[in-house]
């Protein structure tokens, strides 16, 4: 069986991974390693690979009673960009409603990855970015192109979760 960890943490790294960051992940501690943010585009990425990890916890009802160190996290991300603009509040409400959205959308499309992520965890105790890639590109057909590199990949990776797809028996909300 996996643990809450393991698919935690498997969550993070396969978005980032779908992002075109730089990351590995460890069960001990457990944590997601993820290369800071540079401009606009990887902090967009940033946000939905820490709220990945949110995402699934409340999908497996993990409930915390205070907002957890990734919800933390995204939220000083998103106020960091707007902390300049007028109406700032607005905005970064309705960012942070569309950027949960497609973490939502890529963690359901990408859902026996991140279970092969977490049993490769399980088993090693850590994977690093490149057999994240691996497992990532290999388990997801629909996956095609190469991995994305960089950020400036996210049209294409939005696009690709855009398409209609089923949800199979595998994803996490059976």
């Amino acid at each position: 069986e996996l643990s809450r960890a393991a698919v935690h943490e498997s969550a993070h790294l396969a978005v980032a991974v779908l992002c075109g960051l730089q990351a590995q992940a460890s069960l001990v501690p457990p944590e997601c390693w993820v290369r800071e943010p540079n401009g606009h585009r990887e902090v967009r990425a940033h946000v939905c690979c820490a709220l990945a990890g949110a995402i699934v916890d409340e999908r497996f009802e993990f409930h915390a009673t205070e907002p957890t160190g990734d919800k933390i996290r995204a939220a000083e991300l998103i106020d960091a960009m707007y902390s300049d603009i007028p109406d700032e509040l607005d905005r970064s409400a309705a960012y942070w409603d569309r950027l949960a959205m497609q973490t939502d959308l890529l963690l359901e499309k990408h859902w026996p990855a991140i279970l092969t992520l977490a049993e490769e965890l399980m088993r090693t105790g850590t994977v690093s970015g490149r057999r994240a890639r691996e497992i990532v590109f290999s388990a997801s057909p629909s996956v095609t192109a190469a991995p994305p590199r960089r950020p400036t990949d996210w049209p294409r990776i939005f696009a690709e979760i855009a398409r209609p797809y089923t949800i199979g028996r595998s994803t996490p909300r059976d």
